[in-house]
């Protein structure tokens, strides 16, 4: 009996080895993979900061083209004060546009209506463009057509079905002059759109060129 306990005490003690003998190669093989681990962390946080370098790089360089291109842009379409104008009161390429005092129905009353028109398409173009310079999508999509472009609203809950409107003064009494005045609201809205993208707050949306112009300066 002493000898067969003693045999089987010999058994567990091999087992007992072979088990401690596993573990240790188990463990080595933990602390090569941490070692590995570590070594790979190291090497990801090296290239982490060589990205975060390039990425702030691309940043620079990005907002100086931006910087460029708002520079050649406020040349081409100069916009700029009105002489002897109100104050804030200001032209595009040399057309002047009304302001938040003359807007609505005292636009349409006193101004020449195709100097408006024209002036709105090249705000409409000058928008359109710098949704796409500045990376910034405009909620109401502008279509060009020169002083007959037009604006659409596919985001508002109207009655209305017909989505498009006008950015010039259309025939039709006070229905067609409520359609010209919301498509110039959502124009406005347009380039809050893009004021607010760059951190600029607008203190009246309704001033146009002053907003276009602040943010172009900007």
């Amino acid at each position: 009996a002493e000898q067969r306990a003693v045999t089987n005490a010999s058994v567990q003690m091999e087992q007992l080895k072979a088990s401690i003998a596993d573990r240790r190669e188990k463990m080595a093989q933990g602390r090569s993979l941490m070692e590995k681990t570590e070594q790979d962390m190291n090497s990801a946080l090296k290239k982490l900061a060589e990205d975060k370098g390039r990425s702030n790089k691309v940043k620079d360089d990005i907002r100086g083209q931006r910087r460029r291109i708002c520079e050649d842009l406020n040349h081409i379409f100069r916009i700029e004060p009105v002489p002897d104008g109100k104050p804030l009161q200001f032209q595009i390429r040399n057309v002047p546009l009304s302001n938040a005092e003359d807007y609505g129905g005292g636009v349409t009353s006193g101004a020449d209506e195709d100097a408006l028109s024209a002036a709105l398409g090249h705000v409409a173009l000058l928008t359109h463009h710098l949704q796409f310079y500045l990376g910034v999508p405009l909620p109401y999509p502008i279509t060009y057509c020169g002083s007959r472009s037009y604006i659409t609203d596919e985001i508002s809950i109207l009655k209305d079905p017909v989505r498009d409107f006008p950015l010039y003064l259309p025939r039709g009494g006070s229905s067609a002059q409520f359609r010209f005045d919301y498509g110039w609201f959502i124009l406005n809205k347009d380039i809050e759109t893009l004021c607010a993208a760059q951190g600029l707050k607008v203190m009246d949306i309704r001033h146009t060129l002053p907003n276009l112009k602040y943010l172009l300066y900007v």
